[in-house]
């Protein structure tokens, strides 16, 4: 009986294929990357060293490895690093869920400030003088093992 269902459903699935019929969205899958997997994608977009070693991390505390992650809560950052479609409207017709494009993406959002700046969970409070800055949260440390042994991986 289980077979005679995984046939039907294996047909299904062609038929609406050869029909152009959606039968799930990238978005509606939750695919979750590991370590390594997260430092091929930021390789192949361009990250080298320790700052590979950072992305890496950045990803993983941005989205704990989740390539549909999506917070619409006062912004629309998307997939393994978050890239805010609000503060980089050039990205806003990528397929930011594509995990190889959220690399390239956050690549290009790390090249033109020329640091991680642009992540919340990268900074921490700075004290200026007398006034407090609140630039960030600095998880990603808590993720930095990790992140090293999937670059070594």
């Amino acid at each position: 009986m289980n077979a005679i269902l995984a046939i039907a459903v294996a047909v299904a699935v062609i038929a609406f294929a050869a029909f152009g019929i959606p039968t799930a969205t990238a978005s509606a899958v939750k695919e979750n990357m590991n370590a390594s997997q997260i430092a091929g994608f930021a390789r192949q977009a361009g990250f080298s060293d320790d700052d590979l070693t950072i992305a890496v991390a950045v990803a993983l505390a941005e989205s704990h490895g989740d390539v549909s992650a999506h917070n619409v809560k006062g912004e629309d950052s998307r997939g393994l690093w978050q890239i805010s479609v609000n503060a980089h409207p050039e990205f806003s017709d990528w397929q930011l869920f594509d995990p190889q494009t959220n690399a390239n993406a956050a690549y290009s959002v790390w090249s033109d400030a020329g640091s991680f700046r642009p992540w919340s969970t990268f900074n921490t409070y700075q004290a200026d003088g007398k006034t407090l800055v609140s630039v960030g949260t600095g998880v990603y440390r808590q993720y930095l093992n990790a992140a090293q042994e999937g670059v070594n991986a």
